[in-house]
């Protein structure tokens, strides 16, 4: 009987450690796959501090044009006939 606790004992800590294998080449593989991402992310945060002086330079005259659209609708729905 205590060979079989034995035996049991053995095994399950093969067991386990085959598990913990395996849960360690899953956390190595999602870690480059995040050292990845992060490089991605790190260029598209460089190239988006290059651009962010200029969307105020854009929006300025975006936000006039938006304003002037609801006039230049309602004198196209005059002109239309509607």
């Amino acid at each position: 009987m205590i060979i079989f606790s034995v035996v049991e004992a053995a095994l399950l800590i093969a067991v386990m450690g085959a598990a913990l294998f395996r849960v360690r080449r899953r956390l190595e593989g999602i870690n480059s796959a995040l050292v990845a991402l992060g490089s991605v992310l790190g260029s598209i945060e460089h190239e988006l501090r290059q651009v962010g002086p200029v969307v105020g330079c854009l929006n300025a005259p975006l936000a006039a044009l938006a304003g002037t659209l609801p006039g230049v609708a309602e004198k196209a729905e005059r002109v239309s006939g509607r």
